[in-house]
C-alpha cells in the first residue's frame, strides 16, 4: 500500500515511517530538514498555495497520514495566526482534497485537547476542554477534518 506521510521529519512522523516502511511504500512531505531518508521524500511548505495539489498529484497515495502540525506551545502562543494555519486551516483543505482523490486520511490530533481535570482516562465520549492555543487549534482541526471529510479518522495521541 502507498501512504503519505506530511510532517515525516517530526519524531511521530518519521518513527511511524520507519515502522510502516517495512511492509508499505513511504512517501513523505517535509521541508527540508530530513537529510537523508530510507524512503521517498518530497520537499514542500504545506501552507504554500498550490502546494497540496501538487504534493497529492505526484504521490497519487492510497492512504494520507496528516502528522504535521505546529506543536511548540510557545510558538503557538507567540503566533496563533500560524498555529491556525497549520493545525486547523491545513487539515481542512486536506480532508477535502483526500475526499475529492478517494484518499483515505488518517488525521493526528492530540491529547491535549483534553484539560487534564478528569480522574482515569479519557474517551471518545469526553467533550474537548482545550485551554491554550495549540489545544484550540487542534481540536478546531478535528472538527474540520470530520467535517469536510466524515470518512477520515481522527487519531487523539500523546
Amino acid at each position: 500500500m502507498k501512504l503519505l506521510l506530511t510532517g515525516v521529519s517530526g519524531l511521530l512522523g518519521i518513527n511511524f515511517a520507519q515502522e510502516m516502511m517495512r511492509e508499505h511504500e513511504i512517501i513523505g512531505v517535509d521541508r527540508g530538514k530530513l537529510i537523508h531518508a530510507p524512503f521517498k521524500v518530497l520537499r514542500h511548505d504545506l501552507l504554500e498555495a498550490g502546494a497540496l495539489d501538487s504534493i497529492l498529484d505526484a504521490a497519487q497515495p492510497e492512504w494520507l497520514i496528516n502528522c504535521a502540525a505546529l506543536a511548540d506551545l510557545d510558538a503557538c502562543e507567540n503566533n496563533p495566526e500560524l498555529a491556525k494555519r497549520l493545525n486547523t486551516d491545513f487539515p481542512r483543505q486536506l480532508a477535502r482534497a483526500c475526499k475529492e482523490r478517494n484518499i483515505a486520511l488518517i488525521h493526528i490530533s492530540t491529547d491535549a485537547v483534553f484539560d487534564g481535570e478528569k480522574d482515569g482516562f479519557y474517551t471518545e465520549d469526553d467533550k474537548p476542554n482545550p485551554l491554550a492555543v495549540y489545544a484550540k487549534t487542534k481540536v478546531d482541526g478535528e472538527w474540520a477534518v470530520l467535517t469536510e471529510n466524515p470518512g477520515a479518522a481522527v487519531a487523539r495521541v500523546n
